[in-house]
């Protein structure tokens, strides 16, 4: 994660980088990608593997232009 920082002061500068002497844990970390998790759905889904979407039928076709 990179932090995104808005100091008007020393104090709040030091206290806004402090964040980057914490880490989540791999709990966290697991539970966190468990529920940001997505089903791709259409078209990803329909895409992936569909051997006919990248012109692998163009031999195929009759008349088909040049």
């Amino acid at each position: 994660m990179i932090p995104i920082l808005g100091a008007r002061s020393l104090v709040y500068l030091e206290d806004n980088l402090a964040c980057l002497e914490w880490e989540l844990s791999e709990e966290q970390l697991e539970r966190l990608d468990k529920v940001s998790t997505m089903e791709m759905g259409f078209p990803p889904l329909f895409l992936e593997g569909n051997r006919y979407i990248f012109g692998t039928t163009f031999d195929k076709v009759d008349n088909h232009r040049r």
